[in-house]
């Protein structure tokens, strides 16, 4: 059976849950970005804590084995969501939006965020420094927004360059 049939349809147990993207690193590896609400079990080995409203989590396996290396979550009190994951230069893209101002990046700490209503984002993180936070995991967030509802749909890289589409709704 492949990856997909092995692992996406069992990674998570114990919560309202909805994978929205997957991408394979550079080295093989598979990592898959999920919304979910409540304690959310990963395979029995790993595991995350709701931090309130819908909250995200970036998982990622072994390409070779399957086996889950780690886990993240993202989250604050609102409901936050991912909608698109992309490889650049090494590093990992996540799209999405945010409801709240202090969002937590487990497990590599706060980064503030002026969210109004829901705003969409974008985050880089260093692949090399999760989950551990060796050295700085988010390399940059950029969020974008109005009055309303925005989100991030989707996160490219092609070359030096990375492109985000989204909607907004004020």
């Amino acid at each position: 059976r492949s990856f997909s049939e092995q692992r996406l349809d069992q990674v998570i147990d114990g919560a309202a849950v909805a994978v929205t993207s997957v991408v394979v690193t550079d080295a093989g590896d598979v990592l898959v970005a999920v919304s979910y609400t409540g304690e959310v079990d990963f395979n029995d080995t790993l595991s995350v804590e709701p931090h309130g409203g819908s909250d995200i989590a970036l998982a990622a396996y072994d390409g070779n084995s399957s086996t889950l290396v780690w886990v993240v979550s993202v989250g604050d009190n609102l409901d936050d969501v991912p909608t698109s994951l992309a490889i650049f230069d090494g590093d990992v893209l996540l799209g999405g939006s945010f409801s709240g101002i202090d969002v937590d990046l487990e497990p590599c700490g706060t980064q503030l965020f002026d969210a109004v209503d829901s705003d969409a984002v974008v985050l880089r993180w260093d692949l090399d420094a999760l989950p551990s936070c060796s050295s700085p995991a988010l390399q940059w967030a950029t969020v974008l927004g109005d009055t309303g509802g925005d989100l991030t749909r989707a996160v490219i890289a092609s070359g030096d360059r990375i492109y985000a589409a989204g909607g907004t709704g004020g």
